[in-house]
């Protein structure tokens, strides 16, 4: 199974003191057991990292910067980095959901998806389902 991780899941796995830390965890874990193959972009981690940085300072945004890269050097994790084609095709689905609250690393995060094929979306973040993805947990 392939799997898009949002920053929602990412946050939530890194910061114990988040809701749905203990749910993200379990997930992560069970995904992990099961094979699949995550992916992100290099938005959601700056995005991840900004956010954990200015709730909880600089050693906690560094903490998740190492997790993430373990996970990518350990072959869990592909980053994606984000080219300006996929950047316009982020503004034209922000256009087509104009009714929406999307953010711009969303509408990212959900071009890519398509791009991959990936139908699941590790993410807390209900606008994806709006747009048809499977939510994961």
């Amino acid at each position: 199974m392939k799997v898009f991780v949002d920053t929602s899941a990412w946050y939530a796995i890194a910061v114990p003191e988040d809701q749905f830390h203990l749910l993200a965890r379990d997930a992560l874990i069970d995904l992990i057991k099961s094979g699949a193959e995550f992916f992100t972009t290099n938005l959601v981690v700056s995005e991840t990292y900004t956010l954990i940085l200015r709730r909880f300072g600089n050693r906690r945004a560094l903490t998740y910067l190492d997790f993430i890269g373990r996970q990518e050097a350990e072959g869990i994790t592909r980053i994606i980095t984000v080219d300006r084609e996929t950047e316009k095709e982020a503004q034209l689905l922000l256009q087509k959901y104009s009714d929406q609250s999307f953010s711009y690393v969303d509408a990212v995060s959900a071009v890519v998806a398509l791009e991959l094929s990936l139908e699941m979306i590790f993410s807390f973040d209900k606008h994806f389902a709006i747009l048809g993805f499977a939510r994961i947990p």
